[in-house]
C-alpha cells in the first residue's frame, strides 16, 4: 500500500487488493502525541478496488491507515500501517486574530474547523494539575453532539496560543431570558496516558525529564534542583562495643555461632583468628626437600586444635606428599570420614601439594574445635611419604598458593601462613540524604596498613577493594542513599621470619577503630520505585516527594511545555503587588529536640561489676536495649542470672545509658564481675540551638533501618532541622488575567519569611483566580515517613 497527501485536507491512497477477498475496509487512526486514537472505518469498497481518496483528513496532522480485507472463509487479512503527515495550510489555517479570543474546535466530518464566536474567555491555570479554560459561545444543539466527545481544539488569546488542546466539557447555561453554551477545554492531555517504569536509583529530576521524553513530544524545561553537600560521620567504631554494633548481621551471626574467624579481645578490638594449620610430619625418610629435613611413611597423622568451627563447605585440607618411586593405593580420613577410600598413586622425584578434599569424594565434617587427619596404605606395597599436612579455611587460603620449596635446604615454608586475609562487612549505612563519595579509614596495630579495604560501588555489595592500605575513597557513578564498608584482619607483613612452618603470616593483626565518612548531598533522588500510573499522577507522586511543583503553558509557537522546577528557583519578574499573601505562622508542630533509635544488634560477653541495690552504667552507652532480651552470666562460675531474682535493668534512660543493680536477696554478690549478651539499639540525638532539653518539645522515633549512633545522629538532627522553627502556612492568590498561564513565575518567594523549602499543599483554582497553599517540605510525621520509606527501599535495592 502506498499513501500520498495530495493536499491540506486529502490523502490518496493506493494498494493491491487480496486475490480472495470479497470486500475490503480502509481503517483510520489519528496520532494524538505518541498515541494513536480509536480505529475508525472511513470507507467499505468491493473487492477489485486498488484506490481511495480521504478528504475528511485536517491540515498538518499525522494519520495512519490499513485495509483490511474480508475473504471468502470469513476470515481477514490486514495490511500493515501506513502513516502520512498532511501538509501544514500556512498561517491562513489558523486566523487568530490580534485582539481578543479566538476558539476552533475539530469535527471529524468537516475538513475545516468550527469557530464559533467566543462570548467570554476564562483561563484556568494550575500547578501541578492540567490547565483549563471555559469559553462561552452562542447556544446550539450541535455542540452536544457525540461526535464533539474529545474533539481537538484550541484557543488563543489576542493572537496567543494558549495550552489547550482538547474540548472536555459542553454545558447549557440559559438565564435572563437567553441560552449560551459554555465549553470547557483542558491541555496536557498526553499526561493522561499510562506509564509502567521501574526506577533503581536515580536523581529525580532525570526521572521526570526521562519519562517525559519517553511519552509526550512536549518540549521539556527541567531546572536542576538546589544542591548542598556536606561531609560526614556515618559509622564510627573505637570500642568493643561499637565494633561488634558496626559488623553485618550475617557477620555477628557466623561470630555468635563460632564459625567465622574473629574475637574481640581485653582492648576491644577485633582480632584474627588462626586459618591455617601445619602439622610436620617427621620420620624414617630424610631428604633436604623435606622440612627439618625428613618425612614419615604412610599410616601417619597426628591431631590439631582448632580456634574456632570451620564449617563443612570451607573445610581444606591438603599433604605435602614426599619422594617416592613406587606406586600403592591410599585412604585419606578427616575425624573418622573416609574423604578418599583407595587412591592410586605415582611415583614422585620432589615433594607435592596434593589438595585432599579438591580431590574427596566425601564432603568432609564440621571441624568443631579439633582436627585428626590420617593416611592408610590400603595394600601392603609400595611407599607414600607425608611431609606435612595443613588444615585450612578455605574461604582465607588458597593451596596453589602454599609455598613449593623449603627457603633452605631442611629448612621451612614460607607459606601456608597461619592467619588469612579476613574481610569483614560492615552493616550497610542507610542515609536521609543521597551520597555521592564515601571514604572508609581504620587504624590498626602500631599504624600498620589493613590487608583489605572495600566501599560498596554505589552502595551495593560489589566492592571496590584496595590491599595494604589505612584509607580508601570512592566517587560514586550515580547518587544512592546507600552506603557499605568492608574492613580486614589477618598477619602482620612487618614479622621477622621465624624457624618453623610458616616463616610468615603468624603473628596477628587487629583492628582498633574504623570510621566510614560519607558526602550527603541534598539532590532528591527516586529509589527502588516503580510505577503503573497515568502519568499526570506519577508526576504529581513525584512532585510531592521532592518538593517540586510543575505546570503546562504554550511557547510563542503554541507547542506545550512542560515546566518543572522548586518554587524557590524561579525569580519572579511580575509585579509583586499582583499576588495576595496570608501567612499563618505557628509552633504547635515545630520539633526542638529529637531522639532516635535505630536497629538492634546481638552484642555478646561485655563485663560489667555490679553493685548491691546499687545502679551502676552498663557498657552500652548511647543506646537503648531490647527488653527481656539480656542474658547475664558469670563464665567463670558457669551460671546464668534471672531478671527480678538476681538483678533489676534499665533498658532505656534519659541520658541514653542503660544501666543494671544486682539484688540484695539474689544470687549475686556485691562488686562481682558478669557477662552480658544484649540486643543493642543504637542512640541518636539533636536539640535545637540554646534550648534546653527539659523545655523542649521532642519527637522519639524507632527507625529500624539505622545501623549506627552517628546515623541516629544525622537523622535527629534532619528531623529539627526541617521543623525546628516556626512553622509557616502561606496562602497565596494569583489573578489570572494579570498573569495568564505562569503562576509559579507569579509567586515571590521572597516575600515569604523562612527559608522553605515550599511545598505545594493546595491548589484551589476558578474563573478569575488561583490560591495556593504552600507549606513547610515536610512536617514531623512526613519526614519520618520518608526516612523509613527511603530505608525500605535502599534495602530492598541492596
Amino acid at each position: 500500500m502506498e499513501a500520498t497527501a495530495i493536499s491540506e485536507t486529502s490523502v490518496s491512497l493506493e494498494w493491491t487488493p487480496h486475490e480472495d477477498a470479497t470486500s475490503q475496509d480502509v481503517v483510520r487512526q489519528r496520532q494524538w502525541g505518541s498515541e494513536w486514537s480509536s480505529q475508525e472505518t472511513i470507507a467499505t469498497l468491493d473487492s477489485d478496488v486498488d484506490a481511495f481518496e480521504d478528504d475528511t483528513v485536517q491540515p498538518d496532522r499525522t494519520y495512519r491507515y490499513q485495509v483490511v480485507a474480508v475473504l471468502e472463509s470469513g476470515s481477514t487479512d490486514e495490511s500493515d500501517w501506513l502513516s502520512v503527515e498532511t501538509d501544514d495550510a500556512g498561517l491562513n489555517q489558523h486566523p487568530a486574530p490580534p485582539r481578543g479570543p479566538h476558539v476552533e474546535v475539530d469535527h471529524p466530518a468537516r475538513s475545516t474547523p468550527i469557530t464559533p464566536q467566543a462570548l467570554d474567555v476564562s483561563r484556568n491555570p494550575t500547578i501541578n494539575g492540567y490547565p483549563r479554560a471555559e469559553i462561552t459561545v452562542p447556544y446550539g444543539d450541535s455542540w452536544h453532539s457525540d461526535a464533539l466527545n474529545d474533539a481537538e481544539m484550541r484557543v488563543w488569546h489576542s493572537g496567543d496560543q494558549q495550552p489547550i488542546e482538547r474540548l472536555e466539557h459542553r454545558r447549557l447555561e440559559e438565564g435572563s431570558g437567553q441560552k449560551q453554551t459554555e465549553l470547557e477545554g483542558k491541555g496536557g492531555i498526553q499526561l493522561e496516558q499510562r506509564i509502567v517504569e521501574d526506577v533503581d536509583v536515580e536523581p529525580t529530576h532525570e526521572v521526570v525529564e526521562r519519562i517525559l521524553k519517553t511519552y509526550t513530544d512536549y518540549e521539556i524545561e527541567v531546572d536542576e534542583p538546589r544542591v548542598d553537600a556536606e561531609e560526614t560521620v556515618l559509622q564510627a567504631a573505637d570500642s568493643d562495643v561499637e565494633l561488634e554494633q558496626a559488623l553485618e548481621d550475617a557477620v555477628q551471626k557466623a561470630v555468635e555461632d563460632d564459625t567465622y574467624p574473629i574475637a574481640i579481645d581485653e582492648d576491644g578490638r577485633i582480632v584474627p583468628l588462626q586459618t591455617a594449620y601445619w602439622v610436620n610430619l617427621t620420620g624414617d625418610h630424610p631428604d633436604d626437600a623435606y622440612v627439618t629435613g625428613s618425612a614419615a611413611e604412610v599410616n601417619a597423622g597426628e591431631s590439631t586444635s582448632l580456634e574456632y568451627t570451620i564449617p563443612s563447605e570451607h573445610v581444606g585440607w591438603a599433604a605435602r606428599t614426599g619422594i617416592h618411586d613406587e606406586t600403592t593405593n591410599v585412604r585419606f580420613e578427616l575425624n573418622g570420614v573416609n574423604l578418599i577410600s583407595e587412591l592410586s598413586t605415582g611415583s614422585s622425584n620432589s615433594p607435592t601439594w596434593f589438595d585432599v578434599t579438591g580431590s574427596a569424594v566425601e564432603d568432609p565434617p564440621d571441624l568443631d574445635g579439633g582436627a585428626s587427619p590420617f593416611y592408610y596404605r590400603t595394600e601392603p606395597d609400595g611407599d607414600y611419604r607425608i611431609d606435612g599436612t595443613v588444615i585450612y579455611d578455605r574461604r582465607f587460603h588458597d593451596v596453589d598458593d602454599f609455598s613449593g620449596e623449603v627457603h633452605e635446604p631442611g629448612g621451612h615454608l614460607d607459606r601456608p601462613h597461619e592467619i588469612g586475609t579476613i574481610p569483614i562487612d560492615l552493616e550497610p549505612i542507610t542515609t536521609p540524604l543521597s551520597l555521592t563519595e564515601v571514604s572508609l579509614e581504620v587504624s590498626m596495630d602500631d599504624d600498620q596498613p589493613a590487608p583489605l579495604l572495600g566501599l560498596g560501588i554505589d552502595g551495593t555489595d560489589d566492592f571496590d577493594e584496595v590491599e595494604d592500605m589505612s584509607e580508601h575513597s570512592l566517587e560514586y557513578g550515580e547518587l544512592s542513599t546507600s552506603a557499605r564498608g568492608r574492613v580486614s584482619v589477618g598477619a602482620r607483613s612487618d614479622s621477622e621470619p621465624r624457624d618453623e612452618t610458616p616463616r610468615y603470616g603468624y603473628e596477628p593483626l587487629a583492628l582498633d577503630t574504623l570510621e566510614l565518612r560519607g558526602v550527603l548531598d541534598s539532590t532528591p533522588v527516586l529509589t527502588n520505585r516503580s510505577f503503573d500510573n497515568r502519568l499526570m499522577d506519577v508526576l504529581q507522586e513525584v512532585a510531592d516527594i521532592g518538593n517540586f511543583a510543575f505546570e503546562i503553558r504554550a511557547d510563542d509557537s503554541g507547542d506545550l511545555v512542560v515546566h518543572w522546577t522548586q518554587l524557590e528557583q524561579r525569580s519572579s519578574d511580575a509585579d509583586p503587588d499582583l499576588a495576595s499573601y496570608e501567612i499563618d505562622k505557628q509552633t504547635e508542630d515545630v520539633v526542638e529536640r529529637a531522639i532516635v533509635y535505630g536497629g538492634a544488634a546481638r552484642v555478646t560477653r561485655q563485663s560489667v561489676e555490679v553493685e548491691l541495690e546499687e545502679w551502676v552504667d552498663l557498657p552500652f552507652p548511647d543506646s537503648r536495649l531490647v527488653e527481656r532480651k539480656e542474658t547475664v552470666y558469670d563464665p567463670s562460675e558457669d551460671d546464668e542470672y534471672s531478671r527480678g531474682e538476681d538483678y533489676a535493668i534499665r533498658y532505656s534512660t534519659e541520658n541514653g545509658q542503660p544501666r543494671i543493680k544486682a539484688l540484695e536477696d539474689g544470687g549475686l554478690d556485691d562488686g562481682q564481675t558478669v557477662r552480658i549478651d544484649a540486643d543493642v539499639k543504637p542512640r541518636g540525638e539533636f536539640v535545637q540551638g540554646d534550648v534546653r532539653d527539659g523545655d523542649a518539645r521532642t519527637v522519639i522515633e524507632d527507625i529500624p533501618g539505622l545501623a549506627s549512633r552517628q546515623m541516629c545522629d544525622q537523622v535527629a538532627l534532619y528531623l529539627v532541622e526541617e521543623t525546628g522553627e516556626s512553622i509557616v502556612d502561606a496562602e497565596i492568590t494569583v489573578p489570572h488575567d494579570e498573569i495568564g498561564w505562569s503562576v509559579i513565575d507569579a509567586i515571590d518567594i521572597p516575600q515569604l519569611p523562612g527559608d522553605g523549602p515550599w511545598q505545594v499543599r493546595d491548589v484551589d483554582t476558578d474563573s478569575s483566580q488561583t490560591r495556593i497553599t504552600l507549606g513547610p517540605g515536610q512536617t514531623p510525621d512526613e519526614a519520618v515517613s520518608e526516612i523509613r520509606d527511603r530505608i525500605s527501599r535502599s534495602e530492598e535495592r541492596v
